[in-house]
């Protein structure tokens, strides 16, 4: 094996326990909405998720709103990513919600994993949310 061969398999293994820790995450938040209430999708349901981001200081309307404030954005990318990948709701359902278009949404997604593998700040605040 040569030493680019080791770096490879070195960053292989870095990206795969980065998404290992990504869905364990996931894992927890579903479990902790799931003992919260039943498993359904509805409205209040797509609130109750945007709830958990909410704090004295940032509303559910703040993080539906159009706002580009960074602290709002940021929880609004967690929600969008637990509602999507999380509980799996569709992009429609989640457009609706969030008066959004479809590449918005794709958009928040793959922001939150990124954010979620290179900025601590961000992980841990996403980590704190949901109570992990």
């Amino acid at each position: 094996m040569t030493k680019t061969d080791i770096e490879t398999i070195t960053t292989l293994a870095l990206l795969i326990e980065e998404k290992s820790k990504e869905l364990e995450v996931l894992r927890v938040a579903v479990e902790n909405l799931k003992k919260s209430q039943q498993w359904h999708h509805s409205g209040k349901r797509m609130e109750d998720v945007v709830n958990l981001f909410c704090d004295e200081d940032i509303t559910k309307d703040h993080i539906i709103s159009d706002s580009r404030l960074a602290g709002i954005v940021n929880r609004r990318y967690m929600a969008i990513y637990t509602l999507r990948i999380g509980l799996q709701y569709t992009l429609k359902e989640i457009c609706g919600y969030f008066h959004r278009d479809h590449s918005t949404v794709i958009y928040a997604v793959k922001t939150h994993r990124d954010r979620m593998q290179y900025d601590i700040e961000y992980r841990n605040l996403y980590n704190r949310l949901i109570k992990i």
